[in-house]
């Protein structure tokens, strides 16, 4: 049997890339929240400032969303607590961020506060996959592009992806995700396009 001497750590470094600027993070045992990004249900993780928007709404989207939510988790694993979460948020008692929190594994924003989730920003990797799959052009293809004008390069970036399809197709990306918007109206149904083959 092997001996450790000294100190041992069990800690994990982690990285975190703003969906929308690219920006990036690192830490042991760090998480999104850490360096004050936000995170929303979609798990869009970024640094840059969500949307503004009207937080009466909010909250009343967040409470149909864990009444929906917890209705139906009940009707699958029956508890008096879930009815009592339930009851408590059709009361309106004060504790709709706490629920968030809990029934969303520590999204802080939902997806009204998300600018990506409201077609405002891209998430580059989302959108590489949804052109990838609408025009089919591999990936390899423009990497072998970006390799011929930089040789050291190891990999294609998504943005480097998304910029050249849109290039080749004569769109910008604020046009790709205004069209994407029209299409789909809800950023659960462009999640959903992308999962369906």
């Amino acid at each position: 049997m092997k001996k450790r001497h000294g100190f041992v750590s069990n800690s994990s470094s982690s990285s975190f890339t703003c969906c929308i600027c690219g920006a990036r993070e690192s830490g042991w045992d760090a998480s999104w929240s850490d360096f004050g990004w936000n995170c929303c249900e979609h798990d869009h993780q970024f640094c840059c400032d969500a949307l503004k928007v009207d937080y009466d709404k909010v909250k009343e989207f967040k409470k149909e969303y864990l009444i929906k939510d917890i209705t139906e988790y009940a009707k699958k694993y029956p508890s008096e607590e879930y009815d009592k979460q339930v009851t408590q948020l059709k009361e309106g008692e004060d504790f709709l961020e706490e629920c968030w929190d809990e029934w969303t594994e520590g999204a802080n924003i939902c997806e009204l506060e998300c600018p990506v989730c409201q077609f405002e920003a891209p998430d580059y990797g989302e959108i590489a996959k949804y052109l990838l799959k609408e025009y089919s052009i591999p990936r390899d293809e423009i990497f072998a592009e970006v390799k011929a004008k930089n040789k050291r390069r190891k990999k294609l970036y998504d943005l480097e992806y998304v910029d050249t399809i849109c290039e080749r197709k004569g769109i910008t990306v604020d046009i790709l995700i205004k069209q994407l918007k029209e299409e789909f109206t809800e950023y659960n149904l462009f999640l959903d396009s992308l999962r369906s083959k």
